[in-house]
Order: structure tokens, then C-alpha cells, then sequence
């Protein structure tokens, strides 16, 4: 016995008594339309409320079991954790579309669609629209440390993957359009449902092939980039050790800047790094062995810096910071 049922009898034992209440009343003490109204009433409330419960049941279960998004927390980490996170989620993301692929296939390969069938596709294929999700928020994080200001093999080779991406998630919602419209018009379609799940197989397989030399791609530029950075010639040149005690501070205030966001894009690693360079120039004209304690903080700061490592960079210029005091008086 149901619920509903369960409510309904409830609402005819009422019925029951108050017409076993009419029974012993006489017909002029009684209001039998305002009965009857009220009798109508408690029925459509106590069916409304076991309908409200009925839907607040289901709506819970459907929000146990939905795949639930990652949140993208993506700060503080060195730009080589970022590059394998973006790895496992690609990875992940074309693992989930081809499960889907491969459920739609499986449930079209007799010419029907069931109704569980069609439930149990929807379910892979919104998990893997949401593995996708991340995987090109993690993308376009990525993106965002360097706004077009360079173009080198970790760009290019994540460019081809979120191509590949971008078509898959395309297929995805191609099949979920196909289900909403109902069993009767999948069954109609399922030559078109059928196709759309081999294209998105077909699509998945590429973006694997293409996803398998990401990190090599990454390590390459970064090391690239790295060695770019690291032998910049100097543009401003102390002439004496009050101007270098100003380039070396510059170079602390261009670092505080660039870590207060927790972000450090290329352009402020560019700009960093040459502050660094100009602050390193004036030490050893001036300082000489006197003064290489600072010059191989910078040179180290400047390489964490390259590698976009914020954590251990912030460790290190605060121990940086606090060493300053002691450079002014070489002024």
C-alpha cells in the first residue's frame, strides 16, 4: 500500500464520521452543503500534502545520487601540479564520455530505448558534462597565468585538447537534447542517437591520443620559459650603492605586488623577473662578496618565480623581506 493510499483512507475515515454524525442529527440542525465543502476541502489538502511530500522524497533522492561538481581550488599550487591536475581531469573527462558512448550504444543496439535505459544514459552523460566542466576551468586557469602573451608548446597542445573537449561536450548535449524529448521520439531517432554516440567515441579517442603528451609538452615550454627568464639582461643601471639599495627594494615591491592576488600571470614574472635583474646588476657592482647573501636570495626568488612556485616564493621573500633592514645601512 502506497502512501498516497495510505492518506486517502485517512481522509475517507473523516468522511465516515462525520456522515455517522449527520446520521444522528436532524436535517435542519445540520449545514449539509457547508459539509460537504468541508469534507471537499480536507480532501484536496490532505492530497496536496501527501503530493508535496511525495515530491520533496524524490527531489532528495534525485540530489543523493546527481553527480555533484569539484570545485577548481587551483592557488598556491607550482604551475607543475596545476599542468598534472589538468592532466587527471582531462583524463577523467574522456574516461566519463566514453562510458557514455559506450551505455548509449549498448542500450540502442536492440532498436529500443527503455525507460531505465534512457535514465541510466542521462546519468553518464551529465557526469561526464560536469567532468568536462572542470577539466576547462582547470584550461582556462591555465590560460589565464599568461592572456595571449605567449604562444609556445603547453598553449598549443592545450588549445588542441580543449578543441576536442568542446566537440565532445557538443555530442553530450546532442544525446541529452535526443532524451528529453521523450521515449516515444528516442525510439523514432535512434538511428541519430546511436550515430551521435559513435561520433562522441570517436571524438574521445582523439582527445586521449592528443591528451598523452600534454606534460611532455608542458615540461619542455616550462623549461623553456624558465631559462628566458632567468637570463634577462639588466635595463637600469645603479650608479652608486643608495641607487642600489632602491633597485634591490623595487625588486621586493614588484614581488609583494605580484603575490597579493595569489597569482602570478607571465607578464608580472616578466616584470619580476627583470627587477630582479637590475636589483642582482647593482650587488655585484657594488657589493661584490660582501654583499652575495642578497644576490642569491634574488637568484633563487627568481626561480621560483619562473617555475611559478607561489608557496615556497612566499616562504622565501619573507625571509627576504626580513633581511632588507640590514641592506640599508650598506647605503
Amino acid at each position: 500500500m502506497n502512501k498516497k493510499t495510505v492518506s486517502l483512507l485517512g481522509v475517507l475515515s473523516v468522511i465516515l464520521f462525520l456522515l455517522s454524525a449527520c446520521s444522528t442529527t436532524s436535517t435542519g440542525d445540520v449545514d449539509l452543503e457547508a459539509t460537504a465543502n468541508a469534507i471537499a476541502a480536507a480532501t484536496l489538502t490532505a492530497e496536496a500534502a501527501n503530493d508535496a511530500a511525495i515530491d520533496a522524497a524524490v527531489q532528495a533522492t534525485m540530489t543523493a545520487v546527481a553527480p555533484q561538481s569539484t570545485p577548481v581550488v587551483v592557488y598556491e599550487l607550482t604551475e607543475e601540479e596545476l599542468a598534472d591536475l589538468i592532466d587527471q581531469a582531462v583524463t577523467e573527462a574522456i574516461a566519463a564520455s566514453e562510458e557514455a558512448a559506450a551505455q548509449t550504444v549498448t542500450a540502442t543496439a536492440d532498436t529500443t530505448v527503455t525507460e531505465q535505459e534512457a535514465a541510466d544514459i542521462t546519468y553518464v552523460v551529465v557526469t561526464a558534462g560536469e567532468a568536462l566542466d572542470y577539466a576547462n576551468e582547470l584550461v582556462a586557469y591555465y590560460y589565464s597565468l599568461y592572456d595571449g602573451a605567449i604562444v609556445d608548446e603547453a598553449v598549443a597542445s592545450l588549445n588542441e585538447i580543449e578543441a576536442e573537449l568542446e566537440a565532445i561536450n557538443t555530442n553530450l548535449q546532442d544525446i541529452e537534447d535526443i532524451l528529453n524529448q521523450g521515449l516515444d521520439a528516442v525510439n523514432v531517432t535512434i538511428d541519430e542517437l546511436n550515430q551521435t554516440a559513435a561520433d562522441l567515441s570517436e571524438r574521445a579517442d582523439t582527445a586521449q591520443d592528443q591528451a598523452q603528451t600534454w606534460m611532455a609538452d608542458f615540461s619542455s615550454a616550462q623549461q623553456a620559459r624558465e631559462e628566458t627568464l632567468l637570463a634577462m639582461a639588466p635595463n637600469v643601471e645603479a650608479n652608486d650603492r643608495s641607487e642600489m639599495v632602491d633597485l634591490v627594494n623595487g625588486f621586493a615591491g614588484d614581488l609583494q605586488k605580484g603575490l597579493a592576488d595569489g597569482v602570478l600571470t607571465y607578464q608580472e614574472k616578466v616584470a619580476i623577473a627583470q627587477s630582479g635583474t637590475n636589483a642582482r646588476a647593482a650587488l655585484e657592482k657594488f657589493g661584490g662578496g660582501q654583499l652575495g647573501e642578497w644576490n642569491l636570495n634574488i637568484e633563487s626568488l627568481l626561480g621560483n618565480v619562473a617555475r611559478g612556485d607561489l608557496t615556497t616564493l612566499r616562504t622565501g621573500f619573507a625571509n627576504f623581506s626580513a633581511s632588507l633592514p640590514a641592506l640599508e645601512s650598506r647605503r
